[in-house]
């Protein structure tokens, strides 16, 4: 039986359509064309694999080397068997491994001849020239995905006949291949690694320090060190995934990736007190109440003005009037600047701009404030919309300002809530989000605690810019474990036709060996 731990759901948009991508990977595979103790072989892969695309067009099908070196049957046929079997399961692509240099250079090369997909190579040379592609560009759902390989230059060391190519340091090679991808604008890097998660000799260079040390990557998939885990290694901006070894594993989880992200701006991009604060407290002055403690006023920082005026100090609407204009008195001028942004902010809004976000201001602030702040800051570059209230106290409430905001973003188009996140500080920007049914990101480095946003239902709440950011960039993960006893949650048909497809496999397998031996 398959066991699925590792796979990973991209959820992309492009000219306002979703497209789920699914990426299965696989590694270490070493020669398994039959079940190892029961488990895998190359006939349940290939049911694994018809299934997940019965449900969707959309897959990646990649792995991270070692083929060859194992079952002898594979080994006598110079894993011939295992290349049509790649070739019938249709393959996009594979790096080589260690073991691909057990035998002599000429047998690597025939299974290049006899495989139907390219071996990705960016850092194994031969004669001067990639001994595979250097890398390949693929487009699904009108979706750019870069692929780039790498091998453990290790290799020099552990295989007999390394020697007949050059290996690239593992860094150096990654770095310029990124580069080269990111010159052709794809939407998605993906690594296909030989490296493994273990140091097993000095400076080697594995995954772990391969995320650390080249940017750029969103997902490496890894070889090697045949490590097992249940969930995605998450290294800076970089998602690591592995699959075990001998064709045991194939992974499964989601990543979520929105389109449209709108920010609040007091507690979420910039902090606010000095200026909020001090304002209110010049209000509360020219009504006779005297508040020397700023802390006791940050409750004013996110919901509008009138509405805190009424709750925390019982002023009549008409007071509550009147105390904005002597709040505005003073904020127009002084307090709109007494501001700052929060570390990582602007680079973190860069960056969703370059993948191709499209980024949306929506405050309860009047907007002709925001604005200026935005300006002030130079941040307005990042934002497609930007959108506050009126300065007549219209478009005041928090769902107000949002519904404005996707009217602004889809424009003509039908609005696609689903395609939209709301990222805020307080409970008023995740009510305003759910009131358009729109997935909210609560974060906590703000004016709301973690008590607040989880009481109001904050879909996901972050505790940092860097974790916002990373978030944004990967995703919501929902991860399946593994789990072997999978019959529970198919219908009976379902698994007496697998129980068959895998039995006719075997024996479609059984032909490939006759033909190969």
């Amino acid at each position: 039986m398959v066991v699925v731990i590792a796979v990973l759901g991209l959820y992309i948009y492009q000219n306002n359509r979703e497209y789920q991508i699914i990426l299965l990977n696989t590694n270490d595979s070493h020669g398994s064309i039959l079940p190892v103790d029961s488990v895998g072989g190359m006939a349940e892969r290939a049911t694994f694999i018809r299934m997940v695309r019965e449900k969707n067009p959309y897959v990646l099908l990649v792995d991270a080397g070692d083929i060859n070196t194992g079952q002898a049957i594979s080994n006598r046929a110079d894993a011939k068997p295992d290349i049509l079997a790649y070739n019938y399961m249709g393959y996009d692509a594979v790096t080589v491994g260690n073991h691909e240099f057990d035998k002599p250079l000429n047998v690597l090369l025939k299974q290049m001849q006899w495989a139907e997909f390219p071996f990705v190579t960016s850092n194994i040379q031969r004669n001067g020239t990639p001994l595979g592609v250097e890398y390949l560009i693929k487009e699904i759902g009108g979706v750019k995905i870069g692929i780039f390989g790498l091998t453990t230059k290790n290799t020099e060391n552990v295989s007999i006949h390394a020697g007949e190519v050059t290996f690239e340091n593992e860094v150096m090679a990654a770095r310029k291949v990124v580069k080269l991808l990111k010159k052709q604008q794809v939407n998605l890097i993906i690594g296909l690694v030989h490296l493994g998660f273990t140091e097993s000799a000095p400076g080697f260079i594995t995954s772990y320090r391969l995320a650390q040390e080249v940017d750029g990557i969103d997902i490496l998939v890894d070889g090697h060190s045949h490590s097992f885990i249940e969930r995605p290694e998450h290294i800076h901006k970089t998602t690591i995934v592995t699959a075990n070894q001998s064709g045991r594993y194939v992974g499964e989880g989601i990543i979520r990736m929105k389109k449209y992200l709108l920010f609040d701006l007091d507690g979420t991009l910039t902090d606010p007190k000095i200026g909020i604060t001090t304002c209110v407290q010049y209000a509360l002055h020219s009504f006779g109440i005297e508040e020397p403690d700023l802390d006791k006023l940050e409750p004013f920082i996110g919901p509008p003005l009138r509405d805190s005026f009424m709750e925390f100090y019982g002023f009549t609407a008409e007071q509550a009037e009147e105390a904005v204009a002597k709040y505005r008195e003073r904020f127009q001028n002084t307090g709109i600047f007494e501001n700052e942004v929060y570390a990582g902010i602007p680079e973190m809004l860069k960056n969703l701009q370059s993948k191709g976000y499209f980024l949306a201001l929506a405050s309860s602030k009047p907007q002709i404030y925001v604005e200026r702040i935005l300006e002030h800051f130079d941040l307005k570059k990042y934002f497609a919309v930007v959108v506050g209230s009126e300065l007549d106290g219209t478009r005041e409430t928090k769902d107000q300002v949002v519904q404005e905001t996707l009217h602004q973003l889809f424009k003509e188009n039908p609005i696609e809530p689903d395609q939209v996140y709301m990222i805020g500080d307080r409970k008023f920007d995740v009510e305003g989000a759910r009131a358009l049914g729109v997935e909210s990101v609560g974060v906590t480095y703000g004016y709301g605690s973690k008590e607040e946003l989880k009481e109001a239902k904050a879909d996901y709440i972050v505790q940092s810019v860097e974790e916002l950011e990373k978030f944004l960039l990967r995703g919501s993960e929902e991860l399946v474990n593994s789990n072997p006893d999978n019959k529970k949650k198919n219908p009976m048909y379902q698994r007496i036709w697998t129980m068959v497809y895998s039995f006719l496999m075997f024996i479609f397998m059984l032909r490939f060996l006759r033909m190969c031996l």
